[in-house]
């Protein structure tokens, strides 16, 4: 049977198209006014509560099928670089233990931390069925367990912010306090390992989801910061360009040893290094 030639295509097919690319734009526009709003109106505080409300309500993070299914690929690469026998590693933001389970199985000392409660109770069931081989504490939003770094000899050889846990902290100063209190545990010859999502040039809707959201926040005379590349999708979400990243590790007195796409956003640091004297 022979394919009939290519035509025009027909009338309503062509209003469909033109409607349909119509409402996108519109769409697109209102999503960024409403998440503008929002944004102008939530504080850190809130936003953190959000982030936490969303995954309490999501079960697959809570299922033994996800936090058994072991280390994403970049995880491999990096632990497969990085790890020796005798490595002591942190894992911040660690939920219900995805990441340590797959590295405890290896052998190694494992410590992980998060700021969700039913995701931390969920990590401590699965610890005590296997005897407790974990050390589990919790810690508030965008911070460490409480004391460490504060006279608590804590320090790790290798520490891994867990699976885009960077992405929901709200603000770069609680972003860069964050990473300034890891460093501060991390041991100087050690490697710090992030993920987050990357924003490749200035989005139109970041840019009017921003302006709205800023305006907003004047308005109010609240004092938390809004950045472009913010937005609420289900959580908070920071988008990061590979320059912003670099510039957040930096202020942490990381030097950032290794960035790239995954297509999230992967970066390695390490303590900085003294400046070369001349």
């Amino acid at each position: 049977m022979s394919t009939p030639p290519l035509r025009s295509p027909p009338v309503l097919v062509s209003l469909f198209l033109a409607i349909d690319s119509l409402v996108g734009v519109i769409k697109t526009g209102l999503d960024s006014v409403y998440q503008g709003v929002w944004l102008g109106l939530l504080s850190s505080y809130n936003l953190d509560s959000l982030t936490l409300e969303r995954y309490r309500r999501w079960p697959r993070y809570r299922s033994r099928a996800h936090n058994e299914v072991g280390l994403f690929p970049w995880e491999e690469a990096f632990f497969g670089q990085y790890l020796k026998d005798g490595t002591s590693v942190l894992v911040a933001s660690s939920g219900g233990g995805r990441e340590a389970w797959a590295l405890v199985d290896r052998g190694l000392s494992v410590d992980v931390f998060d700021c969700n409660p039913d995701l931390v109770r969920v990590c401590r069931d699965l610890n005590a069925e296997r005897n407790g081989v974990l050390g589990v504490f919790d810690a508030p939003p965008g911070d460490v367990p409480a004391g460490w770094g504060e006279g608590v000899p804590k320090h790790y050889d290798t520490i891994l912010i867990g699976w885009g846990g960077y992405t929901h902290i709200p603000g770069r100063a609680n972003r860069v306090r964050f990473l300034g209190r890891l460093r501060s545990i991390l041991s100087t010859s050690g490697v710090l390992a992030l993920s987050c999502f990357q924003r490749t040039g200035e989005v139109r809707s970041m840019v009017w989801t921003h302006r709205i959201a800023k305006f907003l926040r004047k308005v109010r005379g609240a004092k938390d910061e809004v950045q472009l590349g913010d937005r609420l999708q289900g959580t908070f979400d920071h988008f990061f360009s590979e320059q912003e990243l670099r510039e957040e590790l930096a202020e942490a007195g990381l030097d950032c040893l290794h960035c790239r796409s995954l297509p999230l956003l992967v970066a390695t640091a390490g303590h900085r290094r003294p400046a070369p004297e001349n």
